[in-house]
């Protein structure tokens, strides 16, 4: 997914893994925030693993609840498959839960936004706000 900022464009990818029929879907509540988005199967995730090799991402978010087990399948293949992404585990009961496979990543996400737990608060205000003028979700640069 592209999100566009209000003074310039930003290419940063996220690939949302969740089950797109929990009440707490991330993708039903920004369908129609971003630019362009796509659906692949967690069902036969090595196949899935292959083509998100093939793009550029920056992070990953992987919004629960999964079954405990399917959750585990779901994180450790996709850490395995892209050891170089960030890969956040959100869950709906506490914003702060993320889980991070690398500091580097972070620090390279904390010098363009303020924080990346800031994407989720950002995402939740955001619709909150206005659900129904559907409006982008903005992230800003950080201010230097």
């Amino acid at each position: 997914m592209v999100i566009i900022s209000k003074t310039e464009a930003i290419n940063f990818s996220i690939l949302l893994i969740e089950d797109s029929t929990q009440d707490n879907s991330l993708y039903k509540l920004l369908r129609n925030s971003f630019l362009s988005a796509f659906i692949l199967s967690t069902k036969d995730l090595d196949q899935s693993c292959e083509i998100i090799k093939t793009m550029k991402l920056d992070i990953i978010i992987l919004n629960t609840p999964f079954s405990f087990k399917e959750g585990i399948k779901i994180t450790e293949t996709v850490q395995n498959c892209l050891p170089n992404v960030g890969l956040y585990i959100y869950t709906e009961k506490d914003l702060q839960t993320f889980v991070k496979s690398d500091k580097k990543h972070i620090e390279t996400l904390n010098k363009i936004f303020d924080h990346p737990l800031s994407i989720i608060r950002n995402i939740i205000e955001v619709m909150q706000k206005d659900k129904e003028k559907k409006q982008i979700f903005v992230l800003r640069k950080k201010d230097i």
